[in-house]
């Protein structure tokens, strides 16, 4: 939504598609909008579908908005900063079939890829319309004129001029060791994510409602009594103050929930079981204050 303001475009011309109860596009919505929009003479021209949201790894029916993109001559944009990479796995082939379709595809290898902070990739089916967007003659450019086939100018294919030498933090920890090593990290990681949704599944007073598609797991504790959102926002905060993880929080369907996003190169089991025991320790510990601290009320007589 940010580049489409940043663009230029009004809010009420960057629509929400609505999603489904997990959290995915609603393609038959998706349709009624376009239909909608053009009978009211608008022309709708791009999608974005994602492959991996922020809020909680739900990844949308790729292939089922790739078909209809195609069929409505809609620019089709993927959005994988985060999950992109998770394409490399098995389960991951499977979960963005129809990614192939897309015309434009955002990754952020800082992300998933486990590489220095601030490396990001905008891939694109037609290089040609890229550069066309952004190459704008000077004459302190002139000595690259004739050069692109051989050297293409990357400040042609992006806002900036100047640039940072991105790809080499990349190129360089894939070169050294391979890329096995990366699938075999993600499937560590998806592992992990498995493993903390079906403990927290089972533990009573535990609810979890969405089954990664990747590696985010949302939940809420239930307490027996008083305001469940109050009563998570006060467990984030005892979840914290450990020192031991680190836990953010989002709004799923009106509730306050806490997330748990596993995508570091230095997780592995053993934190993931001790971050298990704090999450379950922190809820039933604050539970069990505050329901000693509740007041009593008197008896009469």
């Amino acid at each position: 939504m940010k580049a489409g303001y940043l663009a230029g475009f009004p809010k009420a011309r960057v629509r929400l598609v609505p999603a489904d109860d997990a959290l995915r596009m609603d393609v038959d919505a998706l349709a009624a909008m376009v239909a909608a929009d053009r009978a009211a003479g608008l022309r709708p021209f791009m999608i974005t579908a994602s492959a991996g949201t922020t809020n909680t790894g739900s990844v949308d029916p790729i292939a089922r908005i790739g078909d209809f993109a195609r069929a409505n001559d809609l620019w089709l944009h993927v959005d994988a900063a985060y999950g992109g990479p998770f394409r490399m796995t098995d389960h991951g082939r499977t979960l963005f079939h129809g990614i192939e379709l897309a015309d434009s595809i955002t990754l952020d290898p800082h992300k998933a890829l486990f590489v220095p902070y601030g490396t990001g990739a905008l891939i694109v089916r037609d290089g040609a319309r890229l550069r066309a967007a952004h190459h704008v003659s000077a004459d302190y450019l002139q000595d690259l004129t004739g050069l692109e086939e051989q050297i293409p100018s990357f400040s042609e294919y992006s806002m900036e001029l100047s640039r940072d030498f991105r790809g080499l933090r990349l190129w360089l920890p894939i070169k050294l060791h391979g890329m096995a090593a990366f699938r075999d990290a993600l499937d560590e990681k998806l592992a992990l994510t498995r493993y903390l949704y079906d403990d927290l599944t089972g533990t009573p007073g535990f609810e979890v409602p969405l089954e990664p598609d990747l590696t985010t797991v949302a939940f809420r504790y239930l307490p027996q009594h008083g305001d469940a959102d109050e009563f998570n926002r006060r467990l984030l905060q005892r979840i914290n103050a450990s020192k031991r993880i680190f836990l953010s929080s989002t709004i799923l369907d009106g509730n306050f929930v806490i997330r748990v996003c596993i995508v570091s190169h230095r997780t592995h089991f053993d934190r993931i079981e001790e971050a298990a025991r704090i999450i379950k320790s922190a809820a039933y510990d604050l539970e069990r204050y505050e329901r000693m601290s509740a007041p009593v009320a008197a008896l009469p007589g």
